[in-house]
């Protein structure tokens, strides 16, 4: 009877040594310390930062978005805006104003330049239109003049003055 009671305790012990262990080891990334106070060598690597760690640092850095009526243009001159949106894809003369066309994937900005004084020239009169048959008549003009400086990387050029 003593060797069966002994035979159970000691196949208990077996399998119990092959069950998965349900400890779970936290680290802050800080050696361990033994009773000593000697610093012990940690078997578990530090975690990578969390996510939400990430994302703060992330978001104090982050520029909000502007989102800038076609207006913020007028009166602008034609330096500022080709130093803005660089050289236009069309530039025409209709006497006395001049037109430059900027143009983007699905819509096209033409911006109409009149003498203001003796010879410097301001936008007055701002155009937006689809390119395509889709957008052409229900084009959100706005949507397509902000996607139009995201994506030359004027957005922040006239942010001042649209808010």
């Amino acid at each position: 009877m003593k060797n069966a009671a002994l035979l159970a305790a000691l196949f208990a012990l077996g399998v119990s040594a092959c069950a998965p262990s349900q400890q779970v080891t936290l680290t802050t990334g800080k050696p361990a310390r033994s009773e000593a106070g000697t610093a012990a060598a940690s078997s578990v690597a530090s975690l990578p930062p969390s996510t939400e760690a990430r994302s703060a640092a992330t978001v104090s850095k982050a520029v909000p978005r502007v989102f800038l009526a076609p207006e913020v243009l007028i009166g602008r001159s034609e330096g500022e805006i080709r130093k803005a949106f660089g050289k236009p894809a069309l530039m025409r003369k209709e006497s006395p104003a001049d037109v430059w066309q900027y143009l983007s994937e699905d819509c096209a900005l033409h911006l109409y330049f009149y003498p203001e004084g003796k010879t410097a020239k301001v936008v007055r009169h701002v155009a937006i239109n689809g390119r395509n048959l889709d957008t052409l008549s229900d084009l959100d003009r706005t949507q397509c003049f902000n996607d139009y400086l995201r994506s030359v990387g004027a957005e922040m050029a006239f942010a001042a003055a649209g808010s």
